[in-house]
């Protein structure tokens, strides 16, 4: 059994485009499933990653450019499929965040005080 990872960069961002699986078996079954990007459950509108340094980034690195939070907090990076890959204790009066360096290659979400900043990991 194998498993396959494709990986489609946009050259407009935008949470419109749609998403289709398509997955067969060798008994001859097969499945569609197709999603607009926007059903992930974020909003178009705090979608950011201006500011954002570097970007695209490294697993391990630290990202900066960040709103500076007055208390401490928790940040949350997601998956694209809107699964939470890691969460990020933020102590207060800082503006950067340390990324996990177990992160595959992809974009991720880092949920930022309610705000979603678009990130690229790169190998």
């Amino acid at each position: 059994m194998g498993t396959n990872f494709v990986q489609h960069n946009y050259s407009v961002p935008s949470l419109s485009y749609v998403v289709t699986l398509i997955v067969n078996n060798t008994c001859g079954d097969d499945d569609t499933l197709s999603y607009r990007l926007s059903q992930i459950g974020l909003d178009e509108t705090k979608v950011w990653a201006q500011n954002l340094y570097p970007n695209p980034v490294r697993p391990g690195q630290t990202v900066h450019g960040l709103p500076e939070v007055t208390q401490s907090v928790n940040a949350s990076l997601y998956a694209l499929d809107g699964r939470c890959v890691h969460e990020i204790l933020v102590d207060s009066g800082s503006d950067s965040v340390d990324l996990p360096g177990f992160l595959p290659a992809g974009t991720y979400y880092l949920n930022w005080m309610g705000t979603a900043y678009r990130l690229v990991v790169i190998p």
